[in-house]
């Protein structure tokens, strides 16, 4: 899904921080070879960025639904594939038009793909994106002069009313735009265990692993509901935490801080939490 890409003069945002950078990279429209190979890949808090010397290139980490590794073979090196949400928000111009694709690959032909894609599912995990920078006002001479008295307390009571108004409207849109990508990341994992269930006969054994560990990528590939579950909601939902605990609780030795509990379920159950 190339058509995500855009074109970018590669400067940081406002808040936006710099993770990592890796040499050597091409850029793959699903597995069809493109004509951006063996540019400079960057992770930031917000994007990846791509360049070599004639182009600049960014995807927003935002419209990631989830990373893997493709691991080498005789023909290519070790592969970073994103799978892309299908979002129709309006981006900026950039070096493809359209694609049949749903991801896009990423050949590290230099190495360093195991650190870029443990690196890259920490900053899809804490979605530094979504915080919102507020920009410092400047008062000028005719600003103070009229904070004097009762009707200058009540105005800039005002103005503070409008800047909180204006920031929950965008907090709001924010978590709408999470809640679609989350919604289409369940959808893709109740698909594959749908697939799974129908041709339980027909899958050999290298093609349930396959599908088994796009399920492990995704999280709870059919989390608990109050509608799904009914009166056994909460028994229901209590099995189903042990269950995505258990593992984790044994290679933390027992102990496990509730904040990062919570970081695992709620990655595990996307927007069902």
């Amino acid at each position: 899904m190339t058509d995500r890409l855009a074109w970018t003069d590669g400067q940081l945002h406002v808040g936006e921080m710099m993770i990592t950078t890796q040499t050597g990279v091409s850029i793959y429209d699903g597995s069809d070879k493109t004509d951006y190979q063996k540019g400079l890949i960057t992770l930031t808090s917000h994007r990846i960025l791509w360049k070599d010397n004639s182009s600049q290139i960014e995807l927003p980490l935002s419209v990631i639904i989830f990373s893997e590794k493709k691991d080498a073979s005789f023909t290519s090196k070790a592969r970073l594939l994103c799978t892309l949400s299908k979002s129709q928000e309006q981006k900026r111009p950039g070096p493809f038009a359209s694609s049949r694709h749903d991801e896009i690959q990423f050949e590290f032909r230099e190495g360093g793909c195991n650190e870029f894609l443990r690196l890259i599912q920490e900053e899809l995990v804490k979605k530094r994106w979504l915080l919102q920078s507020l920009k410092p006002t400047t008062a000028t001479t005719s600003d103070r002069l009229h904070r004097t008295g009762i009707s200058g307390i009540e105005s800039h009571m005002q103005h503070q009313l409008n800047t909180q108004e204006q920031s929950i409207s965008g907090a709001f849109q924010d978590l709408n735009k999470l809640m679609q990508q989350a919604k289409d990341m369940v959808s893709i994992s109740k698909t594959i265990a749908n697939k799974i269930q129908e041709k339980r006969n027909d899958l050999t054994s290298d093609e349930t692993i396959r599908f088994r560990s796009y399920l492990l990528s995704l999280g709870i590939d059919n989390p608990v509901t109050k509608e799904s579950a009914g009166s056994q909601y909460h028994v229901s939902l209590a099995k189903e935490l042990a269950s995505v605990l258990e593992k984790a609780l044994k290679d933390t030795n027992g102990i496990m801080t509730l904040s990062d509990a919570f970081c695992r379920i709620n990655r595990a159950r996307g927007y069902e939490v």
